[in-house]
């Protein structure tokens, strides 16, 4: 990614990038409470911006070449506050979708941060390598953000097509939640 190569010639890592989603509900909280002119639109293009993030970080790290203990949690940390964001000032589009995401992503987190401690804990940084994001957690987060942005859109336009999208696409990342929380206990525990 060109971006990415010129931001590491400057000097910016990975986890700058990173910590900078992290403060993505102080763009949209006011977007959206505030009802601004255009807020519909400018909460679409934070989002994207926001989401385009993730992939630029990943792409840093790959130039760095290194796995850091803070971006392992940082960046997980960072996706749950963007897609939380989104979900929870839209709660009334999907209320049971964003309860079964919430509680999801906690049950993940919590196994994350369990795990991390222990193998701080023991001295065994190399098994912190077992947090890295599997291809349940990759596609679970491609489809949150999907449905995020038919969240956002909807918003703007509430026709049926974009609620039924929204729908599937987000049930559909629950589903890949649930592989990933299954996958990552399994791994930890094999």
């Amino acid at each position: 990614m060109p971006v990415a190569r010129y931001l590491h010639r400057r000097g910016i890592r990975a986890n700058q990038v990173t910590a900078i989603r992290v403060f993505y509900f102080v763009i949209l909280a006011p977007l959206k409470v505030f009802d601004l002119p255009y807020s519909g639109f400018l909460e679409i293009v934070s989002f994207a911006l926001f989401a385009w993030t993730d992939l630029l970080d990943g792409a840093l790290a790959r130039i760095e070449q290194k796995l850091s203990d803070w971006g392992t949690i940082l960046d997980p940390m960072a996706d749950k506050v963007l897609i939380s964001t989104v979900y929870a000032l839209h709660l009334k589009h999907a209320f049971w979708l964003v309860i079964a995401t919430f509680v999801g992503e906690a049950l993940l987190m919590a196994t994350a941060l369990v795990y991390k401690n222990f193998a701080s804990s023991m001295h065994q940084n190399f098994l912190i390598e077992k947090l890295k994001a599997n291809i349940w957690g990759k596609t679970k987060m491609t489809l949150e953000v999907t449905t995020g942005f038919f969240i956002l859109f909807y918003d703007v336009y509430p026709v049926p097509l974009l609620d039924n999208a929204l729908n599937i696409t987000g049930w559909a990342a629950v589903g890949f939640l649930g592989c990933s929380l299954v996958a990552k206990v399994k791994e930890i525990a094999g």
